[in-house]
């Protein structure tokens, strides 16, 4: 009896091992291995490449429409760049797929969270499916394998018009506090006869 029930026990740990994977993991990083990268721009894909001020947000899920944040945005390390490091994949074993996508932003604009950041003002990388993998020191990570970087939207100036009308505006109030501060300082100058 007791043999039987070790052989149930050894048969069930080597099954155990064949059936259980880790963590899924990738490289968030967007200097591609074997060299190139997808660097972050600005308006276009020839607009100009992101600064320092930007973040980078790895967004992954097990489909397009479960995208969801994952880890803390990184700030770009040089023009366009940046390098997140192994990010896990929560609810997605090694072995298995991942949509995953980029998000930047002007992070010292809006700040470094994600979900308050106006969608408006989101570049957004295409989407890749990416098979996910285990840490392991014998071979590199998958990386993300976007084709089309995060482009940023370009944050328009305020029209000459409308700053010029801001001015305006500005102007008369300050015109109209002022004559009434003169009108009060007059009234209380004048306002008796003079004591010899």
């Amino acid at each position: 009896m007791e043999v039987r029930i070790l052989r149930l026990v050894v048969v069930f740990a080597l099954l155990s091992i064949m059936f259980v994977r880790g963590q899924g993991v990738i490289n968030f990083s967007n200097i591609l291995p074997g060299g190139g990268d997808v660097a972050t721009r600005i308006g276009d894909l020839n607009g100009p490449l992101v600064g320092r001020e930007y973040n980078a947000q790895l967004l992954a899920g097990r489909n397009e429409s479960s995208l969801d944040p994952v880890g803390m945005p990184v700030r770009h390390i040089i023009e366009g760049l940046f390098s997140g490091g192994t990010r896990s994949i929560p609810g997605i074993m090694a072995g298995q797929d991942a949509v995953v996508q980029v998000a930047a932003w002007n992070g010292e604009l809006w700040g470094d969270d994600f979900t308050q950041v106006p969608t408006e003002n989101i570049g957004f990388s295409d989407t890749a499916i990416v098979m996910l993998d285990i840490v392991n020191t014998t071979r590199p990570l998958p990386s993300l394998r976007i084709t089309q970087p995060a482009i940023v939207p370009i944050i328009p100036e305020p029209s000459t018009m409308r700053l010029m009308l801001m001015a305006a505006v500005l102007a008369f109030a300050l015109y109209v506090a002022r004559s009434r501060r003169f009108k009060q300082v007059k009234s209380q100058s004048f306002s008796g006869p003079i004591a010899e």
